[in-house]
C-alpha cells in the first residue's frame, strides 16, 4: 500500500510564472480540454484561454452549491434595498467591518491595514481579501438585478488581485503579506468558486478573466498544501483544497489533492477532535467554523456523488452533538477562549444538521433541531442538563423560578418538564474544567457563565483582539474571568504544553438528577508567572433545580494568603453590595437580576468597574472592563468576594438569577456539624446549610472532605436541622426540600446508604 502523499510531490511550487506553466496544471488529454490542448501545442496561449472558458460555459458538472446555469429566472419584485446598498458600496470600494471602514478612490488596497503592522493583520485588511463580499453581496445582486456593473467589477478585482498579489512558496508569520496569510489564502478559495458561478456567463467574464482567476485559485490550493496551519484553520485548509479538487477536475493534481485532502482529514479526526465532539482548541466560538468545513466537504461530495470516507460525516455529527450540548437557551455558545460575542451558532448547527447521518439516529438529530431552533422545531432532548467530560464543559440548565411560577416549579418533577432548560426564558450555568486548549486559550479554568431569563447574568469579558497587547493580557488573563486569584496573581497554564491538551475524559466529578446538578473542578498548576504552588483551588458547583446554585471554593495548601473570588457582569448592569449581609445584588429595571450572596458576612466584598491602580501606567493591573472586540473597553461592574488567611480557606456563596419584577430573596445559615466522634467540622471541611427560598427552606449539606463522587468510602457526620430533627448522613452530598411541610417534599442525595433522619432511614429515591 502506497504511504500518504507528500505535500512537496503533489504541489512541488506554488507560484505560477506565465501562461505555459497554467495550462501545464491542467490534464489537456481529458476530451473536453482538446481545443484548449491543441492551442497550447502551437503555442497560441490567447486561443487556449478561449477554448478553455468556452469549456467551462459548456460543462454541467460537477456542481457547486449555487451554479450559474441554476440562476433564478428574474422576478418583477424589487431586490432587498439593503442587498443593493451592499453591492454598491463594493463599487466603490469601500469595505467596512468590526469597526473600522476604509475607502479606495482608486484600485483596491488588498494590503492596506489601518494598523502598522502585517504581522497581526486587522480584521479589515482579512474581511478584503477574504471575499464573503462577492459570495454575499456582488454575485446575488448581480443575479437579482442583472446589473453589468456588478460583473465588470468582479472581473476587474479578479484580475487586480492575482497581478498584484504574486504567490509566495512559504508562508512566514513575520514577512508574508496578509492577502496570504494561511487562513485568508484558503478561506478564499471557496468565495472565489461562488463569485465564478455567479458571474461567468457575463460577458465581462473573459478569457483573461478566467485565466487570472484559475492562476489564482491553483496557486491557493497549492499553498494551502505546502503550508499546512493548526487548529480549526487546518480544516478550513483542507476544505478549500478538496473544494478545488472536486470542482476542477481538470487540473492534473485534482485526483491526488482530493487524496491527500481527505487523507489529511482523517489525520485531523483523529488528532484535532475529542470524542466528545470538541475541537480541541476549546473556544466554543470556532467550533462552528470546524462544522462549516465538515458540512461543505460532506455537502459538496454528496452533490457530486463523490466517494466520501464515513469519517467525515462521523466527525460533522459528533461537532453538531458537542456544539448542541454546550448551547445556552438563547442560541449563543458559552464565550469561553477567543470565542467572540455574541456567541450566536444556532444558525451554523441547523445548517449541518441537513448532513447529520442518518444512522446516528432521527431522534437525535430532531433534540439537536429543537435546541437550534430553540424550541420552533423537532423534539425536546429527554435530559436538561448536559456534559461534555473530554473538553470539561458542563452545563447545568433549569426552568428558572419567579414568583409567578414559585408552587408549579417547586413540586417534585417539575423539572421533568419536556423542553426545560432549553428555552430562552430558562436559566442555565456553563461551566469550564477541562484542559487549556492548543490554541485561542485563556487562563479561565474553573471558570463559568450564567443565563436567566434571557439574559448572561455572570459573563465572559471579551477578547478585545487577536493581536498581543496589554489590553488583550488583561482580557485573557484570569483576573478577566469567573475565576479566583491567590495574592492577585492568575492561572498560567499557558506556560505548561503538558496542560493543553488531554489523553483522558474527566470522571467522578459529575452528577445529575431531577433535584440537583453538581460537579467539580480542581486548578493546581501554579499561580502567576513563576507558577507557585502553594495553594491549589477545587470549585464545586451545586445547582438546586430550578432556579439557583451553591458555590464552593476550596483553597488548599500551605500559607497564608489573600484569595478573592470574581463575578464579572457586562456594562448594563447596576451592582451593588448590600452593607449588611454582604449580598452583591443588581438592581436592573428592564433586565433580569441577580444576587451574589456569601454564605459568611466575614468576608470583604468590593465592587469594581473600570478600575486601575495607576490611569497613567499602561502596566497597572486593572479590574472591571469589558470589550464586544473590535480594540474598545468599556466599564463593567467585577464583585469581588475577598477573604485573608493561612489556607486552607473556604469562599462560598449563592446565586440566584430573578425576573426584573422579582425580588432576588434567598438567605442561608449554617448548621454545625459534627463527626462520629462529637468533633466539631471546619466550614473548609463541611458545608451543612439551611437556605430560605421563595417557598419554604432546604437543607443542603456538602462534604468537601471528598474530593471525587467515585470516593467509595463514607464519612459519617451528624448535624441537628429543625423540624427535621437529628440528621446522620456519611456521603459526599444530600439536599432536602421541606417546602412549608415537617417532612422532606424531595430527598436526593450521593453515597451508598441514604441518610437517616430523626432516627429513620429515608426511603431511597436517587443516588
Amino acid at each position: 500500500m502506497a504511504g500518504p502523499l507528500a505535500p512537496d510531490a503533489i504541489a512541488p511550487r506554488v507560484p505560477i510564472a506565465n501562461d505555459r506553466e497554467l495550462f501545464e496544471a491542467f490534464d489537456l488529454d481529458r476530451p473536453e480540454l482538446a481545443a484548449v490542448k491543441t492551442a497550447v501545442a502551437s503555442g497560441d496561449f490567447a486561443a487556449a484561454k478561449r477554448a478553455m472558458l468556452d469549456c467551462f460555459r459548456q460543462r454541467r458538472s460537477p456542481v457547486w452549491f449555487e451554479n450559474w446555469w441554476q440562476r433564478p429566472p428574474k422576478t418583477t419584485n424589487a431586490p432587498p434595498a439593503e442587498l443593493l446598498v451592499a453591492a454598491e458600496k463594493i463599487l466603490a470600494h469601500q469595505f467596512a467591518v468590526a469597526g473600522a471602514s476604509v475607502q479606495f478612490p482608486g484600485p483596491i488596497g488588498w494590503r492596506y491595514s489601518p494598523t502598522p503592522s502585517e504581522q497581526n493583520p486587522s480584521p479589515l485588511t482579512l474581511f478584503i481579501n477574504r471575499f464573503t463580499w462577492w459570495r454575499d453581496a456582488l454575485g446575488p445582486a448581480y443575479w437579482a438585478t442583472g446589473d453589468e456593473r456588478y460583473a465588470i467589477e468582479w472581473a476587474a478585482q479578479v484580475t487586480d488581485w492575482t497581478a498584484r498579489n504574486p504567490a509566495p512558496q512559504v508562508f512566514n508569520e513575520r514577512l508574508t503579506p496578509a492577502p496570504w496569510g494561511r487562513l485568508t489564502a484558503a478561506y478564499s478559495i471557496p468565495m472565489w468558486i461562488s463569485g465564478l458561478n455567479y458571474f461567468l456567463p457575463s460577458p465581462a467574464v473573459t478569457p483573461d478573466t478566467l485565466a487570472a482567476f484559475l492562476k489564482a485559485v491553483i496557486q491557493k490550493a497549492r499553498y494551502s498544501i505546502r503550508n499546512p496551519d493548526r487548529v480549526h484553520r487546518r480544516l478550513v485548509q483542507l476544505e478549500a483544497v478538496h473544494a478545488a479538487a472536486t470542482y476542477f477536475p481538470e487540473l492534473r493534481d485534482a485526483a491526488r489533492w482530493r487524496q491527500w485532502a481527505l487523507d489529511e482529514l482523517d489525520r485531523f479526526i483523529a488528532e484535532g477532535i475529542y470524542p466528545d465532539g470538541a475541537l480541541k482548541e476549546l473556544a466554543p466560538g470556532y467550533q462552528t467554523v470546524a462544522i462549516a468545513s465538515l458540512r461543505n466537504i460532506v455537502a459538496l461530495a454528496a452533490a457530486n456523488d463523490a466517494p466520501l470516507r464515513y469519517n467525515a460525516r462521523e466527525a460533522l455529527a459528533r461537532a453538531c452533538d458537542h456544539l448542541g450540548a454546550i448551547m445556552l437557551p438563547d442560541g449563543t455558545v458559552p464565550q469561553f477562549g477567543d470565542t467572540w460575542a455574541p456567541a450566536f451558532v444556532a444558525p451554523e448547527l441547523r445548517r449541518a444538521l441537513e448532513f447529520y447521518p442518518p444512522e446516528k439516529g432521527r431522534q437525535r438529530r430532531d433534540e439537536l433541531i429543537y435546541i437550534a431552533s430553540r424550541g420552533q422545531a423537532g423534539e425536546p432532548p429527554p435530559a436538561a442538563s448536559t456534559v461534555a467530560p473530554w473538553a470539561g464543559i458542563y452545563v447545568m440548565r433549569g426552568p428558572g423560578r419567579t414568583n409567578a411560577n414559585a408552587r408549579a416549579t417547586f413540586l417534585p418533577g417539575g423539572a421533568r418538564e419536556l423542553g426545560a432548560g432549553w428555552r430562552y426564558t430558562d436559566v442555565a450555568l456553563a461551566f469550564r474544567c477541562g484542559p487549556f486548549g492548543k490554541e485561542h486559550q485563556h487562563e479561565d479554568k474553573l471558570s463559568f457563565v450564567l443565563y436567566g431569563f434571557g439574559a448572561r447574568l455572570l459573563d465572559e469579558m471579551g477578547i478585545y483582539s487577536t493581536a498581543n497587547n496589554l489590553w488583550r493580557d488583561y482580557f485573557t488573563s484570569s483576573a478577566a474571568h469567573n475565576t479566583v486569584l491567590v495574592d492577585g496573581l492568575g492561572q498560567n497554564r499557558r506556560s505548561q504544553p503538558a496542560t493543553w491538551a488531554t489523553h483522558q475524559p474527566l470522571a467522578g466529578n459529575w452528577l445529575s438528577n431531577d433535584a440537583f446538578d453538581f460537579v467539580s473542578g480542581v486548578y493546581d498548576d501554579g499561580w502567576g508567572p513563576q507558577n507557585l504552588r502553594t495553594v491549589s483551588q477545587r470549585r464545586e458547583i451545586f445547582f438546586a433545580k430550578p432556579d439557583y446554585w451553591v458555590l464552593h471554593d476550596l483553597l488548599s495548601g500551605s500559607g497564608t494568603h489573600t484569595y478573592e473570588a470574581l463575578f464579572h457582569m457586562q456594562p448594563a448592569n447596576d451592582l451593588r453590595v448590600h452593607d449588611q449581609t454582604r449580598v452583591c445584588f443588581t438592581s436592573n429595571l428592564r433586565r433580569p437580576n441577580l444576587a451574589i450572596y456569601p454564605v459568611d458576612n466575614d468576608i470583604e466584598v468590593e465592587v469594581r468597574r473600570g478600575w486601575t491602580v495607576n490611569p497613567t501606567d499602561p502596566l497597572s493591573p486593572r479590574q472591571g472592563w469589558f470589550s464586544l472586540g473590535l480594540q474598545k473597553v468599556e466599564a463593567a461592574p467585577c464583585a469581588i468576594l475577598r477573604r485573608r488567611g493561612p489556607a486552607p480557606q473556604v469562599l462560598e456563596s449563592i446565586l440566584l438569577p430573578a425576573l426584573p419584577a422579582d425580588a432576588a430573596d434567598i438567605a442561608a445559615e449554617r448548621l454545625a456539624v459534627t463527626d462520629d466522634m462529637g468533633r466539631s467540622l471546619d466550614r473548609t471541611e463541611v458545608c451543612a446549610l439551611r437556605i430560605y427560598t421563595r417557598v419554604g427552606a432546604d437543607i443542603y449539606i456538602n462534604d468537601l472532605r471528598i474530593p471525587n463522587l467515585d470516593t467509595a468510602r463514607s464519612l459519617p457526620k451528624k448535624l441537628h436541622a429543625l423540624p427535621l430533627g437529628t440528621i446522620e448522613f456519611g456521603g459526599k452530598m444530600l439536599l432536602l426540600r421541606l417546602g412549608n411541610q415537617r417532612t422532606p417534599v424531595i430527598s436526593r442525595w450521593s453515597g451508598a446508604q441514604p441518610p437517616i433522619v430523626a432516627g429513620q432511614p429515608l426511603p431511597v429515591e436517587s443516588r
